[in-house]
């Protein structure tokens, strides 16, 4: 039973009879050390385990073997992702959502290759450009991380605002490159076609769709009239 487990930290088992934690795959060692390893081949029999992976690294905020992070790739590569159930997706986004970590989840997804399959949208906000003296970032994904960061105790309907705030940026035209004018009138749209993919609900994406719009307004708070505000 514990060899089919996913990672070394989820197969100890406990001897009732004389409290003995019961460890065949190093996992105490691979707690003490903040470590997500997989135990077998068998991690490869449930593509949901790559998801599962980059939410555990987000939650127990530990790293990611080699030898583990090289397997998911490989199922990334070999097309795993393609038969999970987009509920299941969401599910383990919005687990994600949850913890203290999200970024440390997006992070890891894009290591993995994930991100590009389950949210193409956000894994091309990585290849934006910025405006240095707006963004010292340098991109539009590295700055949506530290907003991420910014948002780390707030809940998860922020969190997954501020991961979409600024997804208009990739509709950009390259000849308006790292100016992004517009770029919260061209979200919503995008925001809506994401959200219907992976079936979020309503009150997440409405939320969503009002922080695009409106984000770009708070500079001009302290330039407005009362009743422009």
């Amino acid at each position: 039973d514990l060899i089919r487990r996913d990672f070394t930290c989820n197969a100890l088992a406990l001897d009732n009879n004389t409290n003995q934690i019961i460890d065949y795959f190093n996992g105490q060692k691979d707690i003490k050390e903040g470590i997500l390893r997989h135990i077998s081949p068998h991690f490869a029999e449930d593509s949901l385990r790559v998801l599962r992976m980059c939410r555990f690294a987000a939650q127990l905020n530990f790293k990611i073997a080699p030898e583990t992070m090289s397997l998911a790739r490989q199922m990334v590569k070999d097309g795993a992702l393609a038969h999970l159930s987009t509920e299941r997706v969401w599910q383990e986004i919005y687990r994600a959502l949850e913890t203290k970590n999200f970024d440390i989840f997006i992070t890891t997804m894009q290591d993995c290759g994930a991100l590009d399959k389950i949210m193409p949208e956000i894994s091309a906000l990585f290849a934006t450009p910025e405006r240095l003296d707006y963004h010292p970032e340098g991109n539009s994904g590295a700055h949506t991380l530290l907003c991420l960061k910014n948002v780390a105790l707030q809940s998860p309907k922020i969190k997954f605002a501020t991961l979409l705030h600024d997804i208009g940026k990739t509709l950009t035209p390259k000849d308006a490159l790292p100016h992004h004018h517009g770029h919260d009138a061209t979200g919503p749209e995008l925001i809506k076609s994401i959200c219907s993919r992976l079936k979020v609900p309503h009150e997440y994406k409405n939320f969503a769709i009002l922080c695009c719009q409106n984000h770009m307004k708070l500079h001009l708070i302290h330039q407005m009239r009362a009743l422009t505000l």
